[in-house]
């Protein structure tokens, strides 16, 4: 299923009635064959929006079909502008977390190599301390 096509599918379902989108998972043998396709082609797209994605929830009724409605990733997409702006966003994401964890190795590998460092510094300010205490006994 096209990017595309999961973002008008998600419209779909969010301007159908208060966000409910109902659909028949009966398919009765005196329908046309294309009519058969249609509908058996929405059940496997909403269960690949419930199971795989995770964009909706199924809610069972066991003599009309099934119900539809957005869970709340569905919601956060169509928030964002829809599937194909939620991926891009999730893209970004994905890309500042891959650049935060090279700034975190190497800030490790630094760290792991001047482990003298804080040493040294603390060696300056105390050395700078007992300067300045010195030099205001001195003043006095």
């Amino acid at each position: 299923m096209s990017d595309k096509e999961i973002n008008d599918f998600l419209n779909k379902i969010n301007n159908s009635f208060n966000g409910i989108y109902p659909f028949s998972n009966n398919i009765s043998v005196s329908e046309s064959v294309e009519n058969k396709a249609i509908k058996l082609k929405e059940i496997i797209n909403l269960e690949y929006f419930e199971k795989d994605l995770g964009l909706i929830i199924i809610l069972f009724k066991e003599s009309e079909g099934k119900t539809a409605i957005l869970s709340s990733k569905g919601k956060k997409v169509i928030r964002l502008g829809g599937w194909i702006e939620y991926l891009k966003r999730e893209e970004k994401l994905e890309k500042k977390r891959e650049q935060k964890e090279n700034f975190d190795l190497k800030i490790s590998k630094f760290q792991s190599n001047t482990t003298w460092l804080p040493y040294i510094a603390s060696g300056i300010g105390l050395i700078l301390s007992i300067i300045a205490i010195v030099i205001s006994l001195i003043k006095e």
